[in-house]
């Protein structure tokens, strides 16, 4: 193999490096602490579970603008719109306030 071949495999190689690099999956997390733990937590429209189960796990989110969103029969819903950083994880404290009886 030549200088010039060698050469060449090895750009390429450093080039199919740096593309699977570049495609890996960012992502950050939200953990969501709330003082109904029944309440059942949605993201971005999508059903998450009981709010309880994020209290110490978080919910691995892309990056970016995300929309929160308690809801318990006997509270009014609350809404929290969060920016999720790249590779960090943050947490976000929802007060839900009860429904006249």
């Amino acid at each position: 193999m030549s200088a010039v071949t060698r050469a060449t495999a090895v750009c390429l190689a450093i080039a199919t490096l740096c593309v699977a690099c570049s495609a890996a999956p960012r992502v950050g997390g939200v953990r969501v602490v709330s003082n109904v733990p029944e309440a059942t937590l949605y993201v971005d429209e999508e059903v998450q579970g009981q709010a309880s189960v994020y209290e110490h796990t978080y919910i691995r989110l892309a990056p970016g603008p995300h929309r929160l969103m308690l809801e318990h029969p006997e509270y009014f819903p609350e809404y929290v719109d969060v920016d999720v950083p790249e590779n960090m994880a943050m947490a976000v404290r929802v007060e839900m306030r009860r429904r006249p009886e």
